[in-house]
């Protein structure tokens, strides 16, 4: 579980994440690289660098109190919620059914989840709210600047589209990060999986 800290003793920002929910990103030789509109921490485990008593990894954020931070999972600090940093992170399209199963399956550790289990797929407003259309970029190409690894296309929500009380729902919402609007799309059709966690 990753929850944020306001004030360090110093009056840095600071961020503790669970080193359980980072076993499987903890490098060697700890680093940071600047982005365009972030900054990704990597680190040394088993009592290395930023490694505080209690199990817990401490990271201070530099003064720019960028948006997202970046341990390949991403941290969007506006929303609270946590991101899969590649974004098409099943690796292929698949149906909305099938992208189910899909998420379903990495909670169960048949996909690397990063010690977490309870991923799922975004709602509509949660993908919409990576939306950034100040800037004359489509909504990709920003959010490749932010740190995802992101391809233009349409993303799964997990809300179906009900036609009518007493219909079977036949399409389920998406999220164009061409141009970043929603449209309805059939099921049987294939689009991109995104998992995202929290927020909820």
């Amino acid at each position: 579980m990753i929850r944020m800290i306001k004030k360090a003793a110093n009056g840095a920002n600071i961020i503790m994440v669970t080193l359980a929910a980072l076993a499987l990103l903890l490098p060697a030789v700890a680093r940071s690289q600047e982005g365009a509109g972030y900054r990704e921490f990597t680190v040394a485990g088993d009592n290395g660098v930023g490694v505080e008593q209690g199990g817990q990894l401490v990271v201070e954020k530099d003064a720019s109190n960028s948006r997202f931070v970046v341990y390949k999972v991403i941290v969007d600090q506006t929303t609270k919620l946590m991101w899969t940093q590649t974004a098409n992170f099943a690796g292929i399209q698949m149906n909305w059914t099938d992208a189910r199963t899909y998420i379903t399956d990495m909670n169960a550790g048949k996909h690397n989840n990063f010690g977490f289990t309870d991923w799922r797929l975004p709602r509509k407003n949660e993908l919409l709210s990576l939306i950034n259309n100040t800037n004359g970029m489509a909504p990709w190409q920003w959010l490749s600047n932010q740190g995802f690894i992101i391809a233009g296309g349409a993303y799964w929500c997990f809300e179906p589209v009900f036609i009518s009380i007493g219909y079977p729902f036949t399409q389920a919402w998406t999220v164009y990060m061409v141009d970043g609007n929603a449209f309805a799309d059939w099921l049987e059709h294939t689009n991109y999986v995104w998992p995202v966690r929290g927020g909820e």
